[in-house]
């Protein structure tokens, strides 16, 4: 029986079907998979649980995938993101990398691709721990 590794992964997508499949295939790898149908539910569920990584579709409804890790971006640099997208067009990716994924995969997405993705995300998390230095909190009038 394969190991599964230590890592709390949260699938977002607003198909059911697709988010089903992708939680069932994750649930044989990850120790701990939840999954989100929306933007607000998936910012919901990070903050409770913490995700390690975060697998994203990037048109979601109630706060788009773009607008869901700008959010989380606000405070967090460290955990993992792959985008899921139909979308190729440039101003898509332009924004995203501004997010700093660690994968961007254009749907439909092959087992090999997200596996590739997958591998470069858990070698992230293996390798390298991103720690904030500080974090400084002003007062509004200063």
């Amino acid at each position: 029986m394969k190991t599964l590794y230590p890592y709390k992964i949260l699938f977002v997508e607003d198909d059911q079907v697709i988010r089903e499949n992708y939680v069932a295939y994750l649930k044989m790898m990850f120790s701990e998979v939840y999954e989100a149908k929306d933007g607000e539910e998936a910012y919901a569920l990070y903050k409770i649980k913490k995700p390690d990584l975060m697998i994203v579709d990037i048109n979601l409804p109630k706060l788009t995938g773009l607008e869901l890790l700008k959010k989380i971006r606000e405070n967090d640099h460290t955990t993992k993101a792959i985008m899921l997208t139909a979308h190729t067009d440039k101003s898509f990716l332009l924004e995203a990398i501004q997010l700093k994924l660690t994968q961007y995969l254009v749907k439909p997405v092959s087992s090999k691709d997200l596996n590739e993705a997958l591998e470069l995300t858990i070698k992230e998390l293996l390798q390298y721990n991103v720690m904030p230095l500080q974090k400084i909190e002003l007062p509004q009038n200063l």
